[in-house]
């Protein structure tokens, strides 16, 4: 007998996955693509899957809670300097400050507790890169806490994988 679905479950082979622009701070970014398993705009937590293209750069963001990810393939860098392989499992505090990029493309599964805010050009972190540039339309208030949390709750639907 074949297997029924399970709608309290969603699985996806990461390496199978279908890829669409990221946009979860706005404006999309083309050199990231992301893949929605479970991220919902009102509590900005969930788990998704993303791709670096090769010298992709993430918006720099704050973390409003924890944010955890595993790299899957690839290497990112952060910021700083500190450099993610495949394979490593990372855990960012509450209220770490960052911007990654992938200088031969990557692919994470990541966790983010609680929302992320986009950072005003003033609040960017000194690196060892430049950051994407930052754009006050790439911005959302967050209702509950009065924070800048970013989400995708500004009219548009959050992908269902």
């Amino acid at each position: 007998m074949p297997k029924q679905p399970n709608k309290q479950r969603t699985k996806v082979n990461w390496k199978e996955a279908k890829f669409t622009t990221y946009s979860l701070q706005g404006e999309p970014q083309r050199d990231l693509t992301w893949c929605n398993l479970s991220w919902d705009d009102a509590t900005g937590s969930g788990l998704f899957l993303i791709r670096f293209a090769p010298g992709g750069i993430s918006i720099p963001h704050e973390h409003l809670a924890r944010e955890e990810f595993v790299v899957l393939e690839g290497e990112l860098e952060d910021n700083d300097g500190h450099i993610y392989r495949a394979g490593d499992c990372v855990s960012l505090a509450p209220g770490s400050r960052h911007f990654t990029r992938s200088r031969t493309g990557a692919t994470s599964a990541v966790f983010v507790h609680g929302g992320f805010r986009t950072l005003d050009a003033g609040e960017v972190p000194a690196g060892v890169f430049a950051a994407a540039p930052v754009k006050p339309a790439r911005k959302a208030r967050a209702a509950a806490t009065g924070a800048k949390r970013t989400s995708r709750a500004n009219g548009r639907k959050s992908a269902k994988a």
